[in-house]
């Protein structure tokens, strides 16, 4: 349009086609100078709610634009930028028009679907001058370091070894005596090793005696996660890989309530390996599963037969995993007959699966190996909690 009133005008001569080339000159630089001034004029405020929250949790955020300048801001487009993972959503645009010296709020609320670390803050804006020629992008990034902690389901009551002998319990085997738990104190005999000497009661009885301690063997509880990522082909979703977080980590709550010896294994792409006995360490154990994410090269089975090497007799193992393969159904009789105690925590939403696996499932638990199996709909605690003490009495042993 600016070009062809101006070749008119040249053309005929005429005054009135100058005079609409320079009105329309000076609309475009003016239009041009506002969006300059626009970009140097707008500022950004970003907050949220909370820095800390746990999946479930709603995250309240929002953010300010003050346009400081003496010219309005014609037309701009905002978008929040936020991750997919965090709510699952995508924000609608905002279309603005921004006064001289005005400033805009907006509130947005996402409710936090997945664990993990995030950056939030970042608002593209995409302004333009009023007539529309020009436009142009401002992107705005605060980098507000956001950390979303798996859920965790309260249990009261699991079924653990480890928590029955509150730390010990008796074996057949001397090798495994416990000197700080003395059994039986009787006369010394040829062969009694000379260590056992009960030496102030033999000097009171001037005859030697000898002391018995109780057989008992160690009952830490190992968590073992599987990250292989072949274990996690069908979940594209990641709803498994939630699951299994959320299990993992209340489980771990549960030990650590309970004061007992315990540890967390995870053969990611780098193994990680965290152990604790209270609540104080808890935080340490959630950190490392917050960055848990299934892209381990070593299968579960390959991984329990390397570590458990390192076990000592009567550990308990939480093997938390997708599926019940046949080298997996192998390893967990080969640690019963070692007398471990191994429990199997089999999650997926795979109604195929189940009913290939139902044969081995149902041979394990025959063998005295607890099993429990979480689906998407299934409530976590009610699936890991025994029902009463009285009912566990009758029943000994309970399964979901």
């Amino acid at each position: 349009m600016l070009f062809f009133s101006l070749t008119l005008g040249i053309l005929s001569g005429g005054k009135f086609l100058y005079l609409i080339f320079m009105t329309l000159f000076i609309l475009g630089i003016y239009s041009y100078y506002s969006l300059y001034r626009a970009k140097k004029n707008l500022f950004h405020f970003f907050w949220v709610s909370n820095k800390t929250l746990r999946v479930g949790d709603a995250l309240k955020l929002g953010y300010k634009l003050n346009n400081t300048g003496l010219m309005p801001i014609a037309h701009a487009e905002i978008v929040c930028n936020i991750s997919k993972r965090l709510g699952n959503m995508t924000f609608p645009v905002e279309h603005v028009f921004i006064k001289p010296l005005q400033m805009i709020g907006i509130r947005k609320e996402v409710i936090c679907k997945r664990r993990g670390y995030y950056k939030v803050g970042e608002l593209s804006i995409k302004i333009k001058d009023f007539l529309g020629i020009f436009e142009s992008s401002i992107v705005f990034n605060k980098d507000i370091d956001l950390i979303v902690y798996p859920r965790i389901h309260e249990i009261d009551n699991m079924k653990l070894p480890a928590a029955e002998y509150f730390g010990s319990f008796r074996v057949p085997y001397n090798t495994h005596e416990d000197y700080t738990s003395i059994k039986n104190i009787r006369e010394y005999a040829p062969g009694d090793n000379v260590k056992k000497v009960h030496w102030k009661l033999s000097a009171k009885q001037n005859n030697l005696y000898t002391k018995e301690y109780e057989l008992s063997a160690n009952t830490k509880v190992n968590i073992f996660v599987d990250a292989y990522e072949g274990s996690f082909a069908n979940d594209p979703n990641g709803d498994v890989e939630e699951l299994i977080a959320e299990t993992a980590a209340s489980v771990i709550k549960y030990c650590l309530k309970n004061n007992l010896n315990t540890s967390l294994s995870i053969a990611a792409l780098d193994k990680i390996y965290v152990e604790g006995r209270n609540l104080n360490r808890l935080e340490s154990f959630l950190g490392e599963i917050i960055g848990f994410s299934p892209r381990g090269k070593i299968p579960i089975d390959e991984f329990l037969i390397t570590e458990t090497r390192k076990l000592s007799y009567g550990s308990t193992l939480v093997i938390l995993t997708t599926s019940l393969k046949e080298k997996v159904f192998e390893i967990l009789i080969s640690l019963k007959h070692r007398r471990f105690n191994p429990i199997l925590v089999l999650i997926n939403d795979d109604e195929g699966l189940l009913r290939q696996e139902k044969e081995r499932e149902e041979y394990i638990k025959k063998q005295g190996i607890r099993t429990y199996r979480i689906s998407l709909d299934s409530n976590i605690k009610k699936v890991l909690e025994v029902r009463s003490w009285s009912s566990e009495a009758k029943e000994r042993v309970v399964y979901y």
